[in-house]
């Protein structure tokens, strides 16, 4: 984990960087449901959705709930795609629980 990685997720620890790559699992997950694309395919968008996961980290975990959005992540014949997820912290637990 770099440096800017290590003060996006607010913390320093294993625990963080995991709750992070759970939280952009799901959203690349729920926009792949909504418009076809697998975002954890293309490199730089998945870790565009991971630096975004970080930043929301924080907020997800006073609020339990956390808006992710990345305007034009992936584009199809229709044109540009808009990345607007919203995650709860109960998904991040129950995927906790799938492992």
């Amino acid at each position: 984990m770099n440096t800017n990685e290590k003060r996006e997720t607010g913390e320093h620890g294993a625990a963080a960087q995991a709750a992070v790559e759970k939280m952009a699992r799901i959203v690349a997950s729920k926009f792949k449901a909504k418009e076809g694309i697998d975002l954890r395919l293309d490199p730089l968008a998945f870790d565009l959705i991971r630096r975004a996961c970080a930043r929301g980290l924080p907020e997800l975990e006073r609020r339990h709930m956390v808006n992710i959005v990345l305007p034009c992540i992936a584009r199809n014949e229709g044109g540009y795609l808009h990345l607007d997820v919203t995650v709860f912290a109960g998904e991040i637990l129950r995927e906790e629980g799938s492992e």
